[in-house]
């Protein structure tokens, strides 16, 4: 498999060649650990941005996946947002399962209950132009709050190949436009200038993934960050700061990354959001602590406690609520 779009690994942290399930390698499972962050973190925070996978006998990976996950449950992941001191969580389907969303619908009924508005868990699907308006209602109603596109396929190589591409981006903002749905994009951010107009016609909101995936290497002063940044601070596009372990290998600061998180919290705190991205699956590299990646965003911030707050609370209580 090619490394295209991956920081190089430290060959120390290298791990022995995963066992295959279903033809398919095997990804590492999260850290145990028992630390909680050392940052003072405000109520009611979410993390915006978490996977959860299914026993590996009935939950089944797509003829795309190029990997399969240990089981994560919804138990597992409360017990993470209780330690991190968070309140909500948004479930995104893996690229694992291509377009079947039911482990998804299923955690999202088992945590939120008869009342999803009051309920602790949102979801993002992972879905395509022929989903029908029934499974669109079903869906909102479990609590979903947007669908994910992966534009990584077309930089990435086969790596990150899965899931549904730019094809279906424009039908289905349209479609889901009156529930209040926003567009998770999973993309290189030196495809924005290309995609920016195609952007701003959508008649909904939009999330570009992992700090546009922008590798550390490539710095803050990057053409494709730069006008992620000032897409943010002209209002056209929202955030996730996540994912500093896919773009740099510098554990468990990510020192590298800090000048990047700096520029793009300056050009617009409320536009941001932040995930722990747990289980962090197929990551090859050094596994984080999720405790020390919420302490590394509250740095980036600088003590700055109205901007923590918006990218913990304020904004993605308006993006999932």
């Amino acid at each position: 498999m090619k490394n295209e779009g991956r920081p190089p690994m430290d060959p120390a942290s290298a791990s022995p060649a995963p066992r295959l399930v279903h033809g398919k390698p095997l990804c590492a499972p999260p850290l145990a650990s028992s630390k909680r962050p050392h940052a003072s973190i405000p109520a009611g925070g979410w993390d915006a941005h978490c996977h959860l996978f299914g026993a590996l006998d009935r939950y089944l990976p797509a003829d795309s996946a190029t990997h399969v996950a240990p089981e994560a449950t919804l138990a597992d992941y409360r017990a993470l947002l209780d330690r991190l001191g968070l309140a909500k969580g948004v479930f995104v389907t893996s690229t694992v399962y291509g377009t079947d969303n039911r482990l998804l619908i299923e955690a999202l009924k088992e945590a939120n209950g008869a009342d999803t508005a009051a309920g602790w868990l949102r979801g993002i699907a992972v879905i395509d132009s022929t989903v029908s308006d029934a499974a669109l209602r079903d869906m909102h109603e479990a609590g979903v709050r947007g669908f994910r596109i992966n534009l990584m396929r077309e930089t990435g190589g086969a790596h990150f190949s899965g899931g549904v591409g730019r094809e279906h981006l424009a039908p289905l903002a349209a479609r889901v436009k009156d529930m209040g749905w926003h567009a998770q994009l999973w993309v290189d951010s030196a495809l924005l200038a290309d995609l920016r107009g195609d952007l701003a016609r959508l008649p909904i909101p939009f999330v570009i993934d992992h700090f546009g995936r922008t590798q550390a290497a490539r710095g803050a002063d990057d053409p494709g960050f730069s006008l992620l940044c000032e897409m943010l601070a002209a209002g056209e596009a929202y955030a996730k700061i996540s994912g500093a372990y896919r773009i740099s290998n510098n554990a468990p600061h990510y020192p590298d990354v800090a000048p990047m998180a700096a520029k793009i919290v300056a050009a617009g705190p409320t536009r941001l959001v932040w995930g722990t991205d747990w289980p962090h699956p197929n990551h090859a590299g050094i596994m984080p602590d999720d405790a020390d990646l919420l302490d590394v965003l509250a740095s980036w911030c600088e003590g700055d406690a109205a901007a923590l707050k918006a990218i913990l609370v304020d904004t993605p209580t308006t993006l999932y609520a």
